[in-house]
């Protein structure tokens, strides 16, 4: 955990946020990172750590009365992602041709079969929950990157 925290995760999230917030001349604040908080968080015992299940107990407990219960009782760690019908039109004809026209590009990564039948089928009467949009972007931004870099090798 201190390896990811000092070297694998935490640093390498900072980095790309500052230049994220550089290229676009926005302070950037962190306020769980200050070295302070830190050193008093690793002073607390673990039950304000961990508790029934919720971790991040104490931050929990704090924002009780300010959070909708909701979300401060969800024990699934939520992402702040943009869904991906806010940057497509994912029922539209002409993403779902994008997709077929270009699955072969990734057939070595992915099993598109079961795609392909999806995307010529049921498409327009399925509601795109947050797992298959997830999927779907993953495969779009796998074809858009194959296609920006097919004169590269990729290894």
């Amino acid at each position: 955990m201190l390896n990811e925290l000092f070297y694998e995760i935490v640093p390498v999230i900072l980095y790309h946020d500052d230049m994220n917030c550089m290229n676009y001349s926005i302070e950037n604040r962190s306020p769980f990172l200050d070295r302070k908080i830190f050193e008093f968080i690793y002073t607390l015992p673990n039950n304000y750590l961990v508790s029934d299940g919720y971790l991040k107990k104490i931050l929990r407990d704090t924002v009780k009365g300010f959070v909708s219960e909701s979300i401060r009782l969800n024990y699934q760690k939520t992402g702040f992602n943009g869904s991906l019908d806010s940057l497509v039109d994912i029922y539209g004809k002409s993403f779902k041709e994008f997709l077929n026209d270009n699955l072969y590009l990734v057939n070595d990564y992915f099993n598109t079969r079961d795609l392909k039948e999806f995307i010529h089928t049921n498409y327009n009467n399925i509601k795109i929950n947050n797992k298959l949009s997830k999927f779907l972007f993953t495969i779009l931004n796998t074809i858009i990157f194959i296609k920006n870099n097919k004169d590269t090798e990729l290894t």
